[in-house]
Protein backbone atom coordinates (compact mmCIF):
# COMPACT_ATOMS: atom_id res chain seq x y z
CA UNK A 1 0.00 0.00 0.00
CA UNK A 2 1.54 3.38 -0.77
CA UNK A 3 1.86 5.53 1.80
CA UNK A 4 0.95 9.39 1.41
CA UNK A 5 2.50 12.46 3.13
CA UNK A 6 0.97 15.59 3.80
CA UNK A 7 1.78 18.33 1.75
CA UNK A 8 1.10 21.07 3.77
CA UNK A 9 4.33 21.46 5.53
CA UNK A 10 6.41 22.18 2.03
CA UNK A 11 3.33 24.88 1.26
CA UNK A 12 2.69 22.69 -1.70
CA UNK A 13 -0.50 23.06 -3.51
CA UNK A 14 -0.97 19.35 -5.37
CA UNK A 15 -3.73 18.42 -7.73
CA UNK A 16 -5.86 15.81 -6.59
CA UNK A 17 -4.09 13.03 -8.49
CA UNK A 18 -0.76 13.66 -7.03
CA UNK A 19 0.81 13.20 -3.89
CA UNK A 20 4.40 12.92 -2.44
CA UNK A 21 4.71 9.37 -2.07
CA UNK A 22 8.31 9.39 -0.36
CA UNK A 23 10.29 10.96 2.09
CA UNK A 24 13.98 11.89 2.56
CA UNK A 25 15.76 12.80 5.52
CA UNK A 26 12.46 15.24 5.79
CA UNK A 27 12.02 16.31 2.33
CA UNK A 28 9.65 15.22 -0.21
CA UNK A 29 11.71 12.54 -2.52
CA UNK A 30 9.60 11.23 -4.79
CA UNK A 31 6.03 13.05 -5.64
CA UNK A 32 3.41 10.72 -7.75
CA UNK A 33 0.82 11.17 -10.42
CA UNK A 34 -1.78 8.68 -10.84
CA UNK A 35 -4.02 8.05 -13.75
CA UNK A 36 -6.27 5.91 -15.24
CA UNK A 37 -5.13 5.48 -18.97
CA UNK A 38 -7.30 3.31 -21.15
CA UNK A 39 -7.80 0.81 -17.95
CA UNK A 40 -4.35 0.84 -16.80
CA UNK A 41 -3.31 2.40 -13.68
CA UNK A 42 0.26 4.83 -14.85
CA UNK A 43 1.78 6.59 -12.34
CA UNK A 44 4.68 9.27 -13.55
CA UNK A 45 7.29 10.37 -10.83
CA UNK A 46 9.09 13.73 -9.93
CA UNK A 47 12.05 13.70 -7.71
CA UNK A 48 13.13 16.97 -6.58
CA UNK A 49 17.04 15.81 -6.10
CA UNK A 50 17.37 14.82 -9.34
CA UNK A 51 18.86 17.50 -11.55
CA UNK A 52 15.67 17.96 -13.96
CA UNK A 53 12.59 19.42 -13.88
CA UNK A 54 10.84 16.73 -15.29
CA UNK A 55 9.62 13.01 -15.05
CA UNK A 56 12.08 10.98 -13.08
CA UNK A 57 10.03 7.34 -14.09
CA UNK A 58 6.83 5.51 -15.21
CA UNK A 59 5.02 2.59 -13.95
CA UNK A 60 2.37 1.14 -15.56
CA UNK A 61 0.29 -1.85 -14.10
CA UNK A 62 -3.12 -3.67 -14.51
CA UNK A 63 -5.74 -2.28 -12.42
CA UNK A 64 -7.56 -5.68 -12.27
CA UNK A 65 -11.66 -4.94 -13.26
CA UNK A 66 -13.47 -7.34 -14.76
CA UNK A 67 -13.97 -4.78 -17.70
CA UNK A 68 -10.78 -3.99 -17.73
CA UNK A 69 -9.27 -7.89 -18.18
CA UNK A 70 -11.23 -8.42 -21.27
CA UNK A 71 -9.80 -5.60 -22.60
CA UNK A 72 -6.15 -6.53 -21.94
CA UNK A 73 -6.92 -9.45 -22.81
CA UNK A 74 -8.30 -8.65 -26.16
CA UNK A 75 -5.47 -6.37 -26.94
CA UNK A 76 -3.11 -9.07 -25.19
CA UNK A 77 -1.51 -6.61 -22.58
CA UNK A 78 0.09 -2.80 -23.04
CA UNK A 79 -0.61 -1.71 -26.36
CA UNK A 80 1.00 1.68 -28.23
CA UNK A 81 -2.12 3.67 -27.97
CA UNK A 82 -1.57 3.14 -24.10
CA UNK A 83 1.53 4.63 -24.35
CA UNK A 84 0.57 7.40 -26.36
CA UNK A 85 -2.48 8.07 -24.31
CA UNK A 86 -0.02 8.66 -21.53
CA UNK A 87 -0.83 12.55 -20.33
CA UNK A 88 3.38 13.60 -20.38
CA UNK A 89 2.64 16.99 -21.29
CA UNK A 90 0.28 17.43 -18.29
CA UNK A 91 2.56 16.20 -15.94
CA UNK A 92 5.34 17.75 -16.93
CA UNK A 93 3.30 21.16 -16.58
CA UNK A 94 1.96 19.53 -12.81
CA UNK A 95 5.96 19.00 -12.50
CA UNK A 96 7.43 22.48 -12.99
CA UNK A 97 4.57 24.13 -11.28
CA UNK A 98 5.57 21.93 -8.34
CA UNK A 99 9.56 22.17 -8.86
CA UNK A 100 8.85 26.18 -9.02
CA UNK A 101 6.80 26.11 -5.70
CA UNK A 102 9.54 23.88 -3.67
CA UNK A 103 11.87 26.80 -4.98
CA UNK A 104 9.57 29.21 -3.31
CA UNK A 105 9.39 27.24 0.03
CA UNK A 106 13.39 27.11 -0.31
CA UNK A 107 13.14 30.83 -0.37
CA UNK A 108 13.68 33.21 -3.39
CA UNK A 109 16.85 35.38 -3.04
CA UNK A 110 16.25 39.03 -3.75
CA UNK A 111 18.44 39.95 -7.39
CA UNK A 112 18.75 43.36 -9.03
CA UNK A 113 16.59 44.50 -11.69
CA UNK A 114 18.66 44.46 -14.60
CA UNK A 115 17.39 46.26 -18.32
CA UNK A 116 15.97 43.80 -20.92
CA UNK A 117 18.87 44.99 -23.08
CA UNK A 118 22.28 44.13 -21.34
CA UNK A 119 24.95 46.72 -22.04
CA UNK A 120 27.97 47.63 -19.54
CA UNK A 121 30.53 44.66 -17.47
CA UNK A 122 28.54 45.71 -14.54
CA UNK A 123 25.37 44.23 -15.89
CA UNK A 124 27.54 41.37 -16.68
CA UNK A 125 29.10 40.54 -13.34
CA UNK A 126 25.99 40.99 -11.41
CA UNK A 127 24.95 38.00 -13.80
CA UNK A 128 27.87 36.10 -13.12
CA UNK A 129 27.75 36.42 -9.44
CA UNK A 130 23.98 35.61 -9.36
CA UNK A 131 25.09 32.58 -11.20
CA UNK A 132 27.72 31.39 -9.36
CA UNK A 133 25.52 31.68 -6.04
CA UNK A 134 23.04 29.40 -7.87
CA UNK A 135 25.96 26.67 -8.54
CA UNK A 136 27.01 26.98 -4.91
CA UNK A 137 23.58 26.65 -3.26
CA UNK A 138 23.27 23.17 -5.07
CA UNK A 139 20.38 24.15 -7.82
CA UNK A 140 20.38 21.37 -9.64
CA UNK A 141 19.68 24.04 -12.83
CA UNK A 142 21.12 27.39 -12.30
CA UNK A 143 19.96 28.88 -15.53
CA UNK A 144 16.37 28.13 -15.58
CA UNK A 145 16.56 29.04 -11.54
CA UNK A 146 17.83 32.30 -12.82
CA UNK A 147 15.30 32.92 -15.79
CA UNK A 148 12.58 31.96 -13.53
CA UNK A 149 13.49 34.88 -10.93
CA UNK A 150 14.41 37.55 -13.84
CA UNK A 151 11.40 36.46 -16.08
CA UNK A 152 13.54 36.01 -19.26
CA UNK A 153 13.31 32.99 -21.18
CA UNK A 154 16.01 29.84 -20.71
CA UNK A 155 17.93 30.09 -24.18
CA UNK A 156 18.35 34.58 -22.99
CA UNK A 157 19.99 33.21 -19.80
CA UNK A 158 21.77 30.81 -21.05
CA UNK A 159 23.22 33.10 -23.75
CA UNK A 160 23.53 35.53 -21.12
CA UNK A 161 26.03 32.99 -19.00
CA UNK A 162 28.02 32.02 -22.15
CA UNK A 163 28.55 36.34 -22.78
CA UNK A 164 29.73 36.59 -19.40
CA UNK A 165 32.26 33.16 -19.43
CA UNK A 166 33.45 35.24 -22.80
CA UNK A 167 34.13 38.71 -21.05
CA UNK A 168 36.31 37.00 -18.20
CA UNK A 169 33.88 36.87 -15.77
CA UNK A 170 33.20 33.44 -14.70
CA UNK A 171 35.90 30.71 -14.70
CA UNK A 172 35.59 26.96 -14.14
CA UNK A 173 37.04 23.04 -15.56
CA UNK A 174 37.29 23.34 -19.32
CA UNK A 175 34.36 21.96 -20.84
CA UNK A 176 32.41 21.67 -17.05
CA UNK A 177 30.09 24.03 -15.70
CA UNK A 178 31.78 27.59 -14.48
CA UNK A 179 32.19 27.60 -11.00
CA UNK A 180 33.55 30.55 -9.57
CA UNK A 181 34.06 34.72 -10.19
CA UNK A 182 37.01 35.81 -11.75
CA UNK A 183 39.25 38.60 -10.12
CA UNK A 184 38.29 40.77 -13.22
CA UNK A 185 34.30 40.38 -12.22
CA UNK A 186 35.27 40.58 -8.62
CA UNK A 187 36.98 44.14 -8.97
CA UNK A 188 33.70 45.51 -11.13
CA UNK A 189 31.89 44.35 -8.12
CA UNK A 190 33.35 46.03 -5.96
CA UNK A 191 34.02 49.02 -7.24
CA UNK A 192 31.68 51.79 -8.06
CA UNK A 193 28.62 50.91 -10.44
CA UNK A 194 29.41 52.36 -13.73
CA UNK A 195 25.51 52.48 -14.24
CA UNK A 196 24.92 55.11 -11.43
CA UNK A 197 26.22 58.76 -10.85
CA UNK A 198 29.17 59.10 -8.70
CA UNK A 199 28.15 60.14 -5.48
Amino acid sequence: MTTFYDPKPWGLRLPENWHITHMDNGKPYQITGFYDVLGWAVRIHYNPPAPWDGPSGIDIDFRGDEEEIESAIESDGITVDVLRSIPLGEARRVIADIAKQLREKEGIPELPQLPRRLETPHHYAVVAQAYIQAVEAGRKNPILYLSDLWGISKNTMAARIKKAREMGLLTGEEGKTADRLTDKAREILNGVNPDEPPY
